[in-house]
């Protein structure tokens, strides 16, 4: 087995595959703990964050798949960027992801 084929293995055994949290539920608990942090978006940062997380990619790869720089990435997840401050592809991610 190639390592890309162990890891879709492994992905595809992992318990959140068969009891998976849905989306809004994650997010809204994400939500909590970065506000926490005393981030000015933490609603922003969970729906990211969930996504994220919803596609089993690293903040590498994840920001490679939406055409976003790293660094917009890793701002968005801190919930350092409002809204209207996120790229594109990131905005529409707060569509796709409601925060309860």
């Amino acid at each position: 087995m190639t390592g890309s084929h162990a890891v879709d293995a492994a992905r595809r055994r992992h318990p959140s595959v068969r009891t998976p949290v849905p989306s809004s539920t994650l997010a809204a608990r994400l939500a909590e703990q970065v506000a926490r942090t005393g981030a000015r978006w933490p609603e922003v940062a969970a729906a990211v964050l969930a996504d994220r997380g919803t596609t089993g990619l690293d903040r590498a790869d994840y920001a490679r798949s939406l055409g976003v720089s790293w660094t917009a990435l890793e701002q968005a997840e801190a919930g350092a960027l409002g809204p209207d401050e996120l790229p594109p592809p990131l905005r529409r991610v707060l569509v796709a992801v409601p925060v309860r």
